[in-house]
């Protein structure tokens, strides 16, 4: 975001780089606003190529720019039906699907950020399971199996225009059970 910011300068236009979670203005919602993302039930934008595990970059730029709109590929649909950060965070901080809050026409899960920080502060880093499993997870990521457990998941929801499978999560195939 830096190169970008220089070069949108370079053209005679204000701009600032921002990197995720060094700065005033929260990503999250820049970015999906921007079309980047869609929201999880983890608190993370998900990515429809890059998951859920990713550290973006970002400009603010007084240029004048086509605009983009909020992107949707099915992850509010998928985050309502699955529980598997839930199921999985130590801290239990991420609520059941049933629990969340719709502000301006966006579904949003409130994560307990008090409660993340217990276990994210033993650690000393941002504790990032809800992430590690989610069925998001980029395909390049991880070990064989995570990969090969990521594309086929994503091929079966390719099929079905990126709606939930009538199966999930009930019925899922072997390889796709957490």
């Amino acid at each position: 975001s830096t190169k970008l910011a220089d070069h949108v300068r370079d053209l005679g236009y204000t701009a600032m780089a921002h990197h995720n979670g060094g700065d005033d203005i929260m990503a999250l919602p820049a970015l999906y606003a921007a079309g980047f993302g869609e929201l999880g039930k983890h608190g993370s934008l998900i990515h429809p190529e890059l998951g859920a595990s990713f550290r973006p970059g970002f400009v603010t730029t007084t240029m004048p720019l086509a605009l983009d709109e909020p992107l949707q590929f099915g992850v509010q649909d998928i985050c309502s039906r699955c529980n598997i950060c839930t199921n999985n965070c130590p801290a239990e901080a991420i609520p059941p699907s049933d629990d969340y809050v719709v502000t301006e026409g966006i579904k949003r899960w409130i994560t307990d950020v008090a409660k993340c920080y217990t276990v994210s502060r033993l650690r000393e880093q941002y504790c990032h399971i809800c992430v590690d499993v989610c069925p998001y997870v980029h395909k390049a990521n991880g070990d064989n199996h995570r990969k090969a457990v990521y594309k086929e998941y994503m091929g079966i929801r390719k099929k079905v225009g990126y709606r939930t499978p009538a199966w999930w999560p009930d019925n899922p195939p072997d390889s796709l059970k957490d």
